[in-house]
């Protein structure tokens, strides 16, 4: 998968197992680094997918933020 310089949200959320939204969400709060917006779009740089930390970790912080 890893052969194009920036994938949609959808095609990052089947490589990352997540939901399309919350890559959406992800690019919207901008913590996907060097994601951009074009017309209504969002594209997700390949350098994200190939680094640490990915989308789970996101999540789990996310998770135990919302149990405190």
């Amino acid at each position: 998968m890893l052969d194009k310089p920036y994938y949609s949200p959808e095609e990052v959320a089947e490589y990352l197992d997540v939901t399309p939204e919350t890559i959406r969400s992800l690019c919207r709060a901008g913590k996907i680094p060097g994601a951009r917006q074009v017309g209504r779009q969002w594209r997700i740089p390949r350098e994200y997918l190939i680094s640490e930390p990915h989308i789970s970790d996101e999540q789990d912080r996310d998770e135990q933020q919302k149990g405190q």
